[in-house]
């Protein structure tokens, strides 16, 4: 069984509930605990310079995700079989992110306030 047709024959509740998460990963935790903080902290000067290089992928601010966004990002994603999924932090935030991705430079847009 290809793991496109496995995917498609999942429930979506089982997809909401347990898509995106990587089991193990949390200490044992039945479901992703809820990362209540806004910064990380990096295990030596190395690890920082690895970030800064892009080697090392760990979160460093809560502004840029954090670990129950990225696993709600991948349940996203797998509920509407979708490739990824992004959350913001904001409405202006996916606003803005929608007309950068849309617009090429030099063209416009059009706003109105009601």
């Amino acid at each position: 069984m290809s793991d496109r047709q496995h995917r498609d024959d999942i429930c979506t509740s089982t997809r909401a509930i347990h898509g995106g998460e990587e089991k193990g990963y949390w200490k044992n935790a039945l479901t992703v605990p809820i990362a209540q903080t806004s910064t990380y902290v990096f295990e030596n000067t190395q690890a920082v310079t690895d970030f800064v290089n892009g080697e090392n992928k760990q979160i460093d601010y809560g502004r840029y995700g954090n670990p129950t966004q990225h696993v709600t990002e991948k349940k996203l994603a797998e509920i509407e079989g979708a490739e990824a999924a992004i959350l913001f932090s904001s409405g202006m935030n996916a606003i803005t992110t929608t007309l950068l991705a849309m617009l090429s430079n030099g063209q416009h847009a059009v706003i109105m306030d009601d």
